[in-house]
């Protein structure tokens, strides 16, 4: 079979947020380290883009067809992408092994920023061996990928569909992407020309099409757009807060003033096509600790709406019934002693007993019916109390999905359907206040040994806007999802919840933008 047309376009890429594409390696610094390129610049494999976009396209009628299937009767992609490349210093794509000159931009690169993660109990301490960290790119890298589909129709419908995943809010490259990683934006530049090769003057532009990622697409171009709104099936809350004293999301580590800092980084900003890392540093609000307080809340309002709680439910108290049955017990015994017992050997004296017990009345006795009633009141508050707390962990996987490891649903995670975006703060040096902490000795008075620490807490009196999605889908399973959920974002609104480091000493705490109280 012929495919005449092709359908081909150059997509520039943005990182709108960090992002990282683990090469699969431990570093002697850090445990993940980045996939690099043979100039040992950070690069997408197309492998990677590939994957997001069939992901992505599961609603196409033939995926199979489009994306290829294996198997006996499986035949090839008709989808061709290329590896997405780095943008260069001087705005062009970095393609192939090339000499680069030693400048701080390149130099940056070379020793890319880093995140730290640890998984946290509910006892609020880290999780045993749940402590790691990663490379990550910076925000504002820009890249260069093609994508090409053979095809039989210039109105093939897949193609369409194919643009429009570009711009679907799930379009996210790299891991951590629900740690708000990976967070991407199509830039205008971007094109794409369809090609009939049937037509001479077609088929001399396709022929004449650079291979290199720095060229444009000949031929009639058109600029890339998504044909429909893709944020349909999410729900999008824009949180707008402003901080009422200092605040800390911690780096992991301090520097040569104090104990604790707070997490910084710098960016990649473009000025007239042409890349620089920022000498300033922002401030950085981590997705992972926004993701982190709303789960907690949201499993508080599950709990408390199906009442979940430590203590018994109303109606449904838990009885002592090993009271109920000794009463029994001693009731049997006073009326054996009460029955004309002749025998003199201890079998007939129990066989005697046995006999009062089976002709005595028990489904018209008060005891024994108490009994009956109060145990089958218990077993079903247990089985009830059971099946609740397990939903309760429920609504936390459904929303905020779950790792493979931690669970025996055969061993596979599964991904949340919440989109949290990291903040980005520009950093001022005089907006930053040190905090001195000590523990006295209460027999002394004075300071304990090894006791004194300090941190660096940051005052930004502007507004924060914190960006969040959750598919709408998620709320039909169940219906109390979505009380929780509404609830707990209604907190985070009004800044009833304290957000970052040390927030029983004050730092973290938030209002409304709309806040008429200073």
């Amino acid at each position: 079979m012929s495919y005449p047309i092709r359908k081909n376009a150059r997509i520039h890429l943005e990182a709108e947020s960090a992002f990282a594409i683990n090469s699969g390696k431990v570093g002697l610094i850090r445990d993940n380290e980045i996939l690099r390129d043979s100039n040992g610049l950070p690069y997408i494999p197309g492998t990677t883009l590939a994957g997001i976009l069939r992901h992505l396209s599961g609603n196409l009628e033939e995926t199979a067809q489009v994306f290829g299937s294996g198997g006996k009767d499986g035949e090839g992609s008709k989808v061709m992408i290329s590896s997405a490349c780095i943008i260069g210093e001087e705005g062009l794509v970095i393609e192939g092994l090339q000499s680069l000159p030693q400048t701080d931009f390149y130099s940056h690169f070379q020793k890319l920023p880093f995140r730290d993660h640890v998984a946290i109990s509910e006892k609020g301490a880290a999780v045993k061996g749940a402590k790691f960290d990663e490379e990550i790119i910076f925000k504002g890298t820009r890249f260069v990928f093609d994508l090409e589909l053979i095809c039989n129709s210039a109105k093939e419908t897949s193609w369409d569909s194919l643009m429009d995943t570009l711009f679907d809010p799930d379009f996210r490259i790299g891991h951590g992407t629900r740690k708000g990683l990976g967070q991407f934006k199509i830039l205008p530049d971007s094109h794409q020309v369809c090609y009939n090769l049937n037509l001479e003057e077609d088929l001399e532009n396709y022929l004449k099409k650079p291979s290199s990622l720095n060229g444009k697409l000949p031929g009639d171009r058109k600029q890339i757009n998504s044909l429909e709104n893709n944020f349909d099936d999410y729900q999008s809350e824009k949180i707008e807060l402003i901080p009422v004293n200092f605040f800390l999301f911690g780096a992991g580590f301090g520097d040569m003033d104090v104990d604790h800092t707070s997490k910084r980084e710098k960016i990649v900003s473009w000025v007239d096509g042409k890349p620089k890392i920022t000498e300033k540093e922002f401030i950085i609000i981590p997705a992972t600790s926004i993701k982190g307080a709303l789960a907690h809340r949201v499993m508080y309002h599950y709990n408390y709406k199906t009442e979940n709680f430590i203590q018994s439910s109303k109606g449904s108290e838990e009885k002592d019934t090993s009271m109920d049955i000794e009463l029994l017990l001693n009731k049997l015994q006073s009326l054996s002693q009460e029955t004309e017992l002749t025998e003199e050997t201890t079998d007939e004296k129990f066989s005697a007993m046995l006999e009062v017990i089976s002709n005595f009345q028990f489904d018209q006795d008060e005891t024994w019916i108490t009994y009956e009633k109060n145990l089958t009141n218990e077993l079903d508050h247990r089985s009830r109390k059971g099946k609740v707390a397990d939903q309760s962990k429920k609504v936390i996987r459904d929303l905020f999905g779950y790792a493979g490891d931690q669970e025996q649903e055969q061993g596979q995670g599964q991904r949340g359907n919440v989109l949290v975006e990291d903040c980005y703060i520009p950093y001022q040096e005089d907006q930053e206040k040190i905090f001195n902490h000590v523990k006295i000795d209460r027999f002394t008075g004075g300071a304990s040994s090894s006791a004194l620490f300090q941190e660096k807490a940051y005052y930004y009196p502007k507004s924060i806007s914190l960006q969040i999605l959750v598919k709408k889908s998620i709320f039909d399973l169940d219906p109390n999802y979505s009380v929780a959920w509404e609830k707990a974002i209604e907190e985070l609104k009004s800044g009833q919840i304290p957000l970052g480091g040390m927030t029983t000493k004050g730092h973290g705490l938030f209002k409304p933008l709309n806040s008429q109280n200073s």
